[in-house]
């Protein structure tokens, strides 16, 4: 953010693959003074804020709360990885300060209303002993704000079930991982059940697919981004990184860990680009979704006008017909991620392409019904 041309460089880029949110890891700097008193600076997230508005970004938000920070320096360092130790949401003068700093960031959110905060203190916190910690920290948002709460998690059969039954008062979007998801879908579940939960619970449904290693190959991130999206209740792909590298990022070879690449600046000139075939594919799945979605919209414009719509309705069962059937009919494929890499064996270029003419052919259809084509 330092560089004011690569930030933005880095944004159009985002924006113009499909993105309208990001997690930036920032929130309030919390600081204390010589003489003790705590205080914050909320002006790197409103820079932040200013980019996301020069290029088109919106809707929910995950801004960091800090309040990890911001008991130790107060001298609560809150609940252990065994929940040990004196709750944060106990301690008066915690809440207190706590609520002060959540008015300034509601104030400022105000200033940016096409925006909505959403709080986070930690990742995946399900496992590695977090759970008690993440509720006492949960707590005391709960207690000091009305803004919402965001958490990462694996949804591991057997494992997240009694966690997320402990958890969910205090969790309003759940981040779900991909790779996880997809076995408990194998496991004998289904988008209807994940639908039925998000339901009982309030909650949104969000989902991270990371990259894990070269088995992941472009195409997956196509049906992510778009069909596994659109047939599935969750609402916003968020996965990590936009880049994240050891070394040179165009040698793979330099180092032992994996990079982890959609795009990366090009040497020596950090506002230009290069896109790997993965962040286009990531773009081709957005593009597929917003064929979709147009069709959808257009179906229920021509259903209010009295135009039949039939056919077209017809098409979009179709395309869902396509799609593997959960949890039966990835059940014995023995590869990580068995319904997206399922849908890469079934799936060629040649029909994504044949799926977006129809679409788009129904859509046209349906607006020249309605006499509202644009040419």
């Amino acid at each position: 953010r330092d560089n004011r041309g690569a930030f933005d460089a880095e944004l159009a880029d985002m924006a113009a693959h499909g993105c309208t949110t990001m997690w930036a890891h920032l929130g309030p700097q919390v600081q204390k003074g010589a003489d003790g008193t705590i205080t914050w600076d909320c002006s790197e997230l409103r820079t932040f804020l200013q980019g996301l508005t020069r290029h088109g970004f919106h809707g929910p938000l995950t801004v960091a709360d800090n309040l990890i920070a911001l008991g130790r320096l107060m001298g609560y360092p809150g609940l252990n990885d065994k929940g040990e130790g004196e709750p944060m949401s106990e301690k008066p003068e915690l809440l207190r300060v706590a609520g002060e700093m959540f008015a300034d960031m509601e104030r400022l959110n105000a200033e940016f209303p096409q925006f909505e905060f959403v709080l986070t203190h930690m990742d995946e916190v399900f496992g590695r002993g977090r759970l008690e910690r993440y509720i006492d920290l949960a707590q005391v948002v709960r207690k000091t704000t009305s803004m919402p709460l965001y958490i990462t998690h694996h949804t591991q059969p057997g494992s997240w079930e009694a966690s997320m039954e402990k958890a969910d008062p205090y969790i309003d979007i759940r981040c779900m991982n991909g790779h996880s998801l997809e076995t408990w879908l194998q496991a004998g579940n289904s988008w209807e059940t994940m639908a039925t939960l998000l339901e009982q619970s309030d909650d949104s449904g969000w989902i991270y697919h990371n990259m894990r290693g070269a088995f992941f190959r472009p195409e997956w991130n196509r049906f992510i981004n778009g069909l596994f999206m659109w047939v599935s209740p969750l609402e916003v792909h968020i996965p990590w990184m936009y880049y994240s590298v050891a070394g040179d990022p165009f040698d793979d070879t330099d180092s032992q860990r994996y990079d982890f690449v959609y795009a990366v600046p090009m040497p020596g000139d950090p506002t230009t680009l290069v896109s790997t075939l993965h962040w286009e594919a990531f773009r081709e799945g957005y593009d597929d979704m917003r064929y979709i979605v147009t069709l959808e919209e257009t179906i229920r414009a021509a259903k209010a006008k009295g135009i039949a719509t039939a056919e077209a309705e017809a098409w979009l069962d179709e395309m869902r017909a396509m799609l593997p059937r959960l949890p039966e009919d990835i059940a014995a494929v023995e590869l990580e991620s068995p319904y997206t890499a399922l849908v890469a064996e079934r799936f060629s270029g040649a029909d994504y392409d044949r799926l977006r003419r129809q679409t788009a052919l129904h859509a046209i259809k349906l607006q020249d019904a309605m006499g509202e084509r644009q040419e």
